[in-house]
Formats: C-alpha cells, sequence, structure tokens
C-alpha cells in the first residue's frame, strides 16, 4: 500500500483510507538555528526523512497498511536561542500538537505516530504527554517514537553501535570522532554527518573549519549555550569532523533500534514503556499539570484508603 502525504490528497481520496490499517505520521520539530553550515530546518527536514524511511520499512511487514505524512509542524520549544531560531512556550505546543491528534482521531484514524529530531526536553514530554492524553481521551493509539531514543544519542549511547556498523563495512572510527561523538549536542558531529549523508546539498562547505565547541557535561546545557559555547555560532559539538558515512551508520542503528518496536506497536501491543523518556518522570519537564495534578491527587487517594484499609482489618483482628 502507498506512502501517501496528507496535503496531496483530496477529501474523497482521505474518506477512502482504511481508518484501521492506517497510520499517520505527525513530523513536530523548530526552525532552529544549528550554526552557519545547517538549515534552520535541519530537525523537521531530517525527522521527515526518517519518518519515510521507516514506513518503506514497515511496508514489507504490513502491505496492507497505508502510511499517511502529515506536513512537518514547524514548532518546539527549548531551542538553543540564536538568532533565526523560533520558539513558543511548552504549552502552545501541547495544544498545537494535541489539536492536530484530536481532528485526526475526530476523522477516525486510530494510530498515529508522533517524530522529532528535535532533543529539548519539554519538547519531547510534551510528545508523550499529547500521545497519553490521546489514548485515554480520544481512545487513539498514539506513540512519540523519538523521546527515549534522542536521549540516548545525546548520552553518547550509540557510539559502540555506530563504530560496529563502520567496521561491517571496512571502516572504523578515529580516536577523535569517538570523543566527539561522546560529547555531540547540537549541529556537531553526529547532526552534520546525518545531513551529510541525507541531504549534503544543504550542508554549507564551512562546516570542515568550525572550531570545536564543547560542553562537557550535558546536564549544563542550556537555551543560551549555542551563543556560550566555542565561538557562540549556535552549534554544540565538533561539526569538523563529520563525514556521511558516520551518519549512514547512525541511522542504521536507530532503525535497527525502532523498527521492530514499530511493527509491535501496529500489531497492536502496548510499547510506550520502550520509547518512554526520563525526562516524562521528572516534574519539572511536564507541562501538562492538570494531568499530573490528577495523577497525584488519585495516588494520594489510593494511599489513604490502603491506609485506613488496614487500620480498619488490624482493629478487626485484635
Amino acid at each position: 500500500m502507498p506512502i501517501l502525504k496528507y496535503e496531496e490528497l483530496t477529501a474523497s481520496d482521505l474518506a477512502a483510507l482504511p481508518r484501521g490499517r492506517t497510520a499517520v505520521f505527525m513530523n513536530v520539530g523548530p526552525l532552529e538555528n544549528h550554526g552557519p553550515h545547517l538549515p534552520l530546518g535541519n530537525d523537521p527536514i531530517q525527522s521527515t526523512t526518517f519518518g519515510r524511511m521507516l514506513a518503506q520499512r514497515l511496508e514489507k511487514t504490513f502491505p496492507d497498511w497505508n502510511f499517511l505524512f502529515l506536513p512537518p509542524i514547524h514548532a518546539g520549544c527549548d531551542t538553543m536561542m540564536n538568532r533565526g531560531s523560533i520558539e513558543i512556550r511548552p504549552a502552545t505546543l501541547r495544544r498545537l500538537v494535541y489539536e492536530h491528534a484530536c481532528q485526526l482521531s475526530k476523522d477516525g484514524f486510530r494510530t498515529i505516530v508522533a517524530l522529532s529530531a528535535h532533543a529539548g526536553p519539554r519538547h519531547l514530554v510534551v510528545l508523550e504527554e499529547v500521545a497519553e492524553r490521546m489514548r485515554w481521551r480520544r481512545r487513539t493509539r498514539m506513540i512519540s517514537v523519538s523521546s527515549r531514543m534522542l536521549l540516548e544519542v545525546l548520552r553518547g549511547g550509540f557510539v559502540d553501535r555506530i563504530a560496529s556498523r563502520l567496521e561491517a563495512r571496512g571502516e572504523r572510527l578515529s580516536d577523535a570522532e569517538r570523543a566527539g561523538l561522546r560529547h555531540d549536542y547540537h549541529g556537531g558531529l553526529l547532526e552534520t554527518s546525518i545531513t551529510l549523508h541525507l541531504r549534503p546539498d544543504l550542508v554549507k562547505p564551512s562546516y570542515r573549519e568550525l572550531r570545536p565547541a564543547i560542553i562537557e557535561k550535558i546536564w549544563k546545557i542550556n537555551r543560551g549555550s549555542g551563543a556560550s559555547a566555542g565561538d557562540g555560532l549556535g552549534y554544540l559539538g565538533t561539526p569538523a569532523l563529520a563525514r556521511a558515512p558516520i551518519g549512514e551508520a547512525a541511522i542504521s542503528a536507530i532503525f535497527d533500534g525502532v523498527t521492530p518496536l514499530l511493527e509491535r506497536f501496529l500489531a497492536g501491543e502496548d510499547v510506550r514503556r520502550h520509547f518512554r523518556s526520563k525526562f516524562y518522570y521528572i516534574p519539572i519537564f511536564r507541562t501538562d499539570f492538570r494531568a499530573a495534578i490528577f495523577l497525584f491527587i488519585y495516588v494520594l487517594a489510593f494511599a489513604g484508603a490502603w491506609i485506613l484499609a488496614v487500620r480498619f482489618m488490624t482493629e478487626v483482628l485484635r
């Protein structure tokens, strides 16, 4: 079955799609400064391409399904605030994404896959919050596939996987590249390598001349880091070390981890815990405060009822 673009369909085309065998892909990412060498739309460009490549893989297992792509939603929070970045508040982002998902649900679509190549903590949490709200409010199965994976990439968890895939092709990571990947957060070695592989026409040759902008600890990164680290040009990492084979190996590693889980998701299995980021469990990153308050009240009520029940049974057994 085809991979379709929502904006290119007529209303009749859309109505003809079997709702139970159509997965809607929603790509969400900001326009953001990624240094002088990468485009402002680098995140949505990457996530849109990732989504289409994922759909091509999923087609082999689910040949009777449709994979429907919304136009990218160019919006995000927790961006690097250099010139060119456009940021919106987390609550506004949540409302925007939720309204899109709700409209799809009202139109009968019950399977939604959210993608993002932007790793802002609250940005990722917003997508997870919307997915959870769609599940219990709209009875719609929605998953955010990027959150846990992007956090692992930021912490250097993909270095060995990238190295093993390069070695399988007769190449290797240099010591400098390994070190660069372990402190590579935004517009650096990895993102530049991925874009060199996917869209080399969008990478300015000047990336080879850029000096390192290193922040040793991930928890020290903030929205102003792009303007303060290195030469303050908006990137974090070592883009001068980038090369397309590293990007290709990284994409292969990501897909090998994500594809089996998405196959299980489309088959009806609950795989949320495999995709959920640690940010989701940290209150300061949560944006859906009403849901958090309800959950807190529920936990308190349950704990109170349990204590009362224990006390009652203790009195009865005396």
